[in-house]
């Protein structure tokens, strides 16, 4: 019952942003990103069936190594090439967005919970994983500067974007399971449709 109304909650929050941003009220919604991207978080997470303090720990590393990476990408154009972020994600550290890290980690987490139902391979779990996540980035990118998110400066991502995003997906994925045994969570799992088709949706109309 609970599980129901969360995803209710989770729907509506995520139909009434769609509304606010595709009918001109996108500059006040979009400075709050950074606080949906933690609440949504917070719904998915409190749905983990086996937290521990290992598992913590698996998840801040993913966080903090996914932020530093944004860092290095932001500064130096590597691994992902030249771009720079927008103030509709919140909070900058070394021109990054706070939010990145908690991003990266919850990506992870809901494409491998839907992975998880179909009981494969660590490293099959990993590479659809990536997939998965290639594939909400290549949803995201075209819109992404619309939506004050991120800017590239050579004014689209590129092919190592992608390449580089599937490289530190699967190995994010990787890392996770070669510590941790997964019992699927099924609203993380629902999430990553909800995540996809908020950004398809939102790609039509802008």
């Amino acid at each position: 019952m609970l599980s129901k109304i969360i995803t209710f909650i989770s729907l509506i929050f995520n139909l009434v942003g769609l509304y606010l941003i595709v009918n001109g009220t996108d500059n006040f919604i979009l400075q709050y990103s950074s606080l949906a991207i933690c609440f949504i978080s917070m719904l998915v997470f409190s749905f983990e069936k086996n937290f521990t303090l290992k598992l913590l720990r698996t998840f801040l590393f993913i966080a903090f190594v996914g932020f530093i990476i944004e860092v290095i990408g932001v500064q130096f154009g590597i691994p992902f090439g030249q771009y720079l972020y927008g103030d509709n994600l919140g909070i900058k550290v070394f021109d990054v967005p706070l939010v990145l890290g908690l991003n990266w980690l919850l990506l992870v987490y809901v494409s491998l919970n839907f992975v998880s139902i179909f009981k494969l391979s660590i490293f099959k779990q990993s590479f659809l994983v990536a997939t998965l996540m290639l594939l909400i980035d290549s949803v995201i990118e075209p819109i992404a500067s619309k939506l004050g998110f991120w800017y590239w400066i050579d004014g689209a991502a590129g092919f190592y974007n992608y390449l580089s995003w599937f490289i530190i997906s699967f190995l994010a994925v990787l890392f996770f399971l070669s510590r941790h045994n997964i019992e699927t969570n099924k609203i993380a799992a629902l999430h990553y449709f909800i995540y996809l088709i908020f950004f398809i949706v939102l790609r039509f109309f802008l």
